[in-house]
C-alpha cells in the first residue's frame, strides 16, 4: 500500500509528520495516585474522558440495574 522507503524518510521529519509529545495527566484513585498519558489519537465518536481511571474488580457497591 505504501512505498515503505517514502514512509521511513518522512516519519518524524516535522511539521505535520512530527513526533507530537505524550499529554500526561494525573488522577487520584481508589489504587492511589495514578499517572498516565492520554491516547494520541483523537476519535470524534469516543469520549474524552472516562469516570474512572483504575478501579478494582468488586470496588463498586452492589446495586440492582435498572429493569430495561
Amino acid at each position: 500500500m505504501f512505498d515503505q522507503a517514502y514512509a521511513r524518510r518522512t516519519a518524524g521529519s516535522g511539521g505535520l509528520h512530527a513526533y507530537p509529545d505524550p499529554e500526561v495527566f494525573t488522577a487520584e484513585t481508589p489504587l492511589g495516585h495514578y499517572q498516565g498519558i492520554t491516547d494520541q489519537v483523537k476519535m470524534s465518536d469516543t469520549p474524552g474522558a472516562y469516570r474512572h481511571i483504575l478501579l478494582p474488580r468488586g470496588a463498586c457497591r452492589p446495586e440492582w440495574l435498572p429493569v430495561a
